[in-house]
């Protein structure tokens, strides 16, 4: 799926502004990877060209691309806090996530898919159990 650049900006509806300052240094950087680039080509032997193509250009392409994304004033790799906050949260549990199972306060193992209730399973840690059928550490929700 690919990202269409429209971001949400609560605090600015017109999006984030650019400044002349950064497209002067975009502008710079643009320069000096064009000189870098003809350089690296004119200096390199033939066979350092394979070493020069998939190892510098795409350094080179990657900081034109964090210079533009910079310059426009945007963060070149958005990232939401809170779902990075949540899966750290499973992952400093060291457990699989529990299946919910109807109204009732039971759940699903997702490793051996056998149900049972809460009040079977072994606690290990706050909103941790483990599954009273493989043993396995459960993240309660």
């Amino acid at each position: 799926m690919m990202e269409d650049d429209s971001y949400f900006y609560p605090n600015n509806q017109q999006g984030p502004s650019s400044n002349t300052g950064r497209w002067i240094v975009f502008a710079t950087v643009t320069a000096l990877a064009i000189i870098l680039t003809l350089a690296m080509l004119s200096i390199t032997t033939a066979e350092n060209y394979l070493y020069a193509i998939f190892g510098i250009l795409p350094m080179i392409a990657f900081l034109l691309y964090a210079a533009y994304k910079w310059a426009q004033g945007r963060s070149i790799a958005p990232t939401d806090i809170q779902e990075d906050d949540k899966i750290f949260n499973h992952m400093r549990r060291h457990a699989l996530p529990a299946e919910h199972v109807g109204d009732l306060d039971m759940y699903r193992c997702p490793d051996c898919g056998l149900s049972f209730e809460l009040s079977n399973a072994v606690v290990v840690d706050d909103k941790v159990v483990n599954c009273p059928f493989c043993n396995t550490r459960l993240y309660i929700e």
